[in-house]
């Protein structure tokens, strides 16, 4: 994952800081499937804290990348105007 970011960095112009921290939000999005987070396991030598405004922006990034079908989006030209 560190690869990822690393290969991307020119593009993504981040540094090595803000690179650790989108890999520990991404290896915490997984653990909170299970259950777990981060700070539950110590591997880092800091209390890893995710603002309430970044977990809610991925939280909406999340919604958002629901597929919706075409069927569903011209449902509401079907409907009542009443």
């Amino acid at each position: 994952m560190v690869d990822d970011f690393v290969r991307q960095r020119e593009h993504l112009q981040m540094t090595d800081s803000e690179i650790m921290h989108q890999v520990l939000l991404g290896i915490n999005d997984t653990l909170k499937s299970l259950g777990k987070e981060v700070n539950d396991y110590h591997i880092v030598p800091f209390a890893f804290v995710i603002a309430d405004n970044e977990e809610l922006t991925r939280e909406l990034s999340s919604e958002r990348a629901i597929p919706v079908p075409a069927e569903d989006l011209n449902a509401l030209h079907k409907l009542n105007l009443q």
